[in-house]
């Protein structure tokens, strides 16, 4: 994101705005649904940038006039580092509010979101066969791997009954590929990352081609304490494209070598 000497006015009922091709909030924001002081936060801020938990180019300075009239700081934070900073706000309202901007990028992403039919995989699994079909049609390597990996038909059939979203794991058996094999695919292949070598997170661009979401639960650590927790999920038009990567041998199933 770059940085914006704009000034912008910010209404009291924002939480969650667009920028460009991004879904953002500020730090004001943050400051007013988590119930904490706006400096406050943007020490936070400032301190993930400058440990490196947060990026540069996820955050924006983008100052506001205050109602004396004068320019005051004020960041704009991504998705993604909305998502990696929220934990650290901290404050008495700090879960509550975590649902909260988490529920918001969702609602404003499905205001934003045109049409998709193609998403939701085709029934009944003759569907999905002309599906991979036409798939072949616009790649000569894929009509041949199709009829040389026959054996992959099981698998395509229980995409054909699949719906909404699943964790990378349940993609990974419905597909005939070992976990382990899918996820090292997906992080060599920019779909997924691991932030500080920690929980697996998606690229922004994965998500806004509907290839994969964000799930998030709340989760009991072994202190006691809950933590809401965002998981990958690949959704139904994220499983036939790796179907296709399946079929062209790009993704190995079991017991197949990628090489």
């Amino acid at each position: 994101m770059a940085v914006s000497s704009e000034s912008v006015a910010v209404p009291a009922d924002a939480l969650v705005s667009v920028r460009g091709d991004a879904l953002v909030v500020s730090t004001l924001a943050i400051a007013q649904v988590f119930g904490r002081n706006h400096r406050d936060v943007l020490r936070t801020i400032d301190g993930l940038l400058a440990d490196g938990t947060l990026n540069e180019r996820n955050v924006a300075r983008v100052d506001y006039v205050g109602g004396n009239g004068e320019k005051r700081r004020m960041l704009e934070l991504d998705e993604r580092a909305a998502w990696i900073a929220a934990p650290f706000i901290g404050g008495r309202q700090s879960r509550a509010a975590q649902v909260r901007l988490v529920d918001a990028f969702f609602a404003l992403r499905a205001q934003r979101a045109e049409p998709q039919p193609h998403v939701a995989l085709p029934q009944p699994p003759s569907e999905l066969m002309q599906t991979m079909i036409e798939l072949a049609k616009s790649n000569a390597q894929l009509a041949s791997a199709v009829q040389a990996q026959a054996s992959k038909a099981e698998a395509f059939d229980q995409l054909a009954t699949a719906e909404g979203s699943m964790p990378i794991t349940q993609a990974a058996k419905s597909l005939g590929v070992a976990p382990h094999v899918l996820f090292d695919w997906l992080e060599r292949n920019a779909w997924i990352y691991r932030p500080n070598g920690k929980r697996p997170a998606a690229y922004e661009t994965k998500i806004m081609d509907g290839l994969l979401v964000h799930r998030t639960h709340m989760a009991e650590l072994r202190d006691g304490a809950r933590r809401l927790v965002a998981n990958v999920h690949v959704t139904a038009r994220g499983l036939t494209t790796l179907a296709a990567h399946v079929a062209t041998g790009a993704l190995p199933v079991r017991g197949v070598s990628s090489r």
